[in-house]
């Protein structure tokens, strides 16, 4: 019996933004970072998965897990395994090229970060200017390539009020799931605070 229902992996600390709650505290683009399993790596580690059972869902995350080259042949090992692959992005890289290559490699899908429906919030708790209409793109090209993708949002003080609005957005973008976070307080996000009353 297999007992491990979904894992997800940490393949890298780099990232592309600075977001303000990042419980990994990523931000560097730099080559590689300290400690990243290699592609090797990585492959054995699903290949152990696998051998647990084949209706293991596995979340490759980060970080900003679009700044590994290797991703897609990623998806495509853990795709060839039987294993559910689906990618957790902060969306900002997806193009039209880089997401008809997650559907050729097999992804199940993309799970994709936003955290506010007003720009100019979304972009200073991301920390990038402009992050916000390039995640929104990021949607629309998995849309439009019918590569499912669901809505990660992060509930903040700060955000709590659009919770209906991030529910009636989500279902109008064409994602099949919206999964709301709740505040994890390590890394950057350690010195936030949650919205338990």
């Amino acid at each position: 019996m297999n007992d491990l229902f979904l894992i997800a992996i940490n393949l890298t600390r780099r990232c592309n933004l600075a977001c303000a709650h990042c419980y990994m505290d990523a931000a560097t683009r730099e080559a590689g970072s300290e400690g990243e399993l290699t592609t090797d790596e990585v492959k054995a580690l699903l290949d152990q998965i696998r051998e647990r059972g084949d209706d293991t869902m596995v979340v490759l995350t980060g970080g900003e897990p679009l700044l590994r080259r290797d991703l897609e042949a990623l998806v495509a090992h853990g795709n060839g395994l039987g294993l559910a692959m689906v990618v957790g992005t902060n969306g900002v890289l997806l193009n039209e090229k880089r997401v008809a290559s997650f559907k050729a490699a097999g992804a199940m899908g993309m799970g994709i970060s936003l955290d506010s429906l007003d720009p100019n919030h979304h972009d200073s708790f991301r920390g990038c200017p402009g992050s916000w209409e390039k995640t929104l793109a990021g949607m629309e090209f998995c849309r439009q390539a019918d590569l499912p993708f669901q809505v990660h949002f992060s509930v903040t003080e700060q955000n709590a009020d659009e919770v209906q609005s991030m529910i009636d957005f989500t279902k109008a973008a064409g994602a099949h799931v919206l999964n709301i976070f709740f505040l994890v307080c390590t890394g950057r996000g350690e010195s936030m605070s949650d919205i338990t009353p």
